[in-house]
């Protein structure tokens, strides 16, 4: 694979990655989020160190897999 292959597959894997944090927000946090009942409207929450920072978020998880979910 070429260089810029690489590189835009690993923006790919960055722009999902970053998408799969912000819905996990939304599930916790928003209560106008269809999902949130069965995640925020339950209790469940983020720890603040992955709730401020995405970087942080990706520093612990890594970037999302293809074909996975959390």
């Amino acid at each position: 694979m070429s260089d810029i292959a690489q590189d835009l597959g690993g923006v790919v894997r960055l722009r999902k990655t970053l998408q799969v944090w912000r819905d996990m927000k939304q599930r916790c946090y928003n209560p106008r989020s269809r999902k949130f009942k069965n995640y925020g409207g339950r209790g469940i929450s983020i720890c603040p160190r992955w709730l401020e920072s995405p970087e942080l978020f990706i520093a612990d998880m890594g970037l999302k897999p293809d074909g996975l979910t959390i």
